[in-house]
């Protein structure tokens, strides 16, 4: 007894639409880990808190280009994605050492200077 099995071939227009399909999730992927990589309010906390000196030797920009940031004569909305990055990880690495000097600071009983 012979099984006839109807599979029909896809189009072209269906294999088209496959691969954009794949290419939007891949690129929503992206997008997704790149919006958590950049956190423009520990931006601010950064240039608010660190000298552009710091932020410069960790980051990898000039200090006049951070001096700018800071008076708000360049946006930081405007800022290359690579700089925003190395920013946000500089300012989140800066915040867990402030809490374990204050967890340490608050639990010693002294406040060190």
């Amino acid at each position: 007894m012979k099984v006839k099995c109807n599979v029909r071939k896809t189009t072209v227009k269906e294999k088209i639409e496959f691969i954009l399909g794949i290419v939007l999730i891949i690129v929503i992927i992206w997008f997704c880990e790149v919006k958590m990589l950049v956190d423009i309010n520990a931006i601010e906390w950064l240039l608010e808190n660190a000298t552009a000196y710091a932020i410069s030797k960790n980051c990898g920009l000039s200090t006049q280009a951070i001096d700018k940031y800071k008076n708000g004569v360049s946006d930081i909305m405007n800022m290359r994605l690579k700089h925003a990055i190395k920013m946000t990880e500089y300012a989140n690495q800066l915040k867990k050492q402030s809490d374990v000097y204050l967890i340490i600071t608050f639990f010693d009983g002294n406040q060190r200077k």
